[in-house]
């Protein structure tokens, strides 16, 4: 009867230790430290300097009448150049540039992130092709947008 009893309890013992030991692991996996998928942590850049070009709106390519809105910002490579590229000549450009790309595209196009990530990454190409290299880099960055409305 004492004999039952001690292995009753040596075996509640190790069960509690292992049901403990292993809620600590999972608590760290699921709940500790974010690791990232590739196994090694990237330096993320700080934003660049910005350019407000302010809302957009803009007729589309389709067949029904369509429009996207949107309220534009340029990152930009270097913060030297915002002072170049903020004389009233450039913004009329680049805004003429911007409008260009977006008056090709179609409403389903747009529908989803990946249209409207296409649409930025072509505005970023579109600009950095007219605009003149800063220190040997790509003076946009990043095409940003802080408004995004589809009709």
């Amino acid at each position: 009867m004492v004999k039952r009893f001690l292995i009753i309890i040596i075996v509640g013992l190790i069960c509690l230790i292992l049901g403990v030991g292993g809620g600590i692991l999972l608590g760290n996996k699921f709940f500790g430290k974010p690791q990232p998928l590739d196994g090694s942590y990237k330096e993320i850049a700080k934003p660049g300097a910005m350019l407000q070009l302010g809302d957009f709106t803009v007729n589309l390519a389709d067949k029904d009448p369509h429009i996207v809105r949107f309220n534009l910002v340029l990152e930009l490579s270097d913060p030297a150049f915002l002072t170049t590229i903020s004389e009233q000549g450039w913004i009329s450009r680049i805004k003429n540039e911007i409008i260009l790309t977006c008056k090709n595209r179609y409403y389903d196009d747009l529908r989803t992130a990946d249209g409207v990530l296409a649409l930025a990454q072509d505005i970023s190409k579109r600009l950095n092709t007219i605009l003149p290299p800063v220190k040997d880099k790509l003076p946009v960055r990043n095409v940003l947008f802080q408004e995004f409305i589809i009709q």
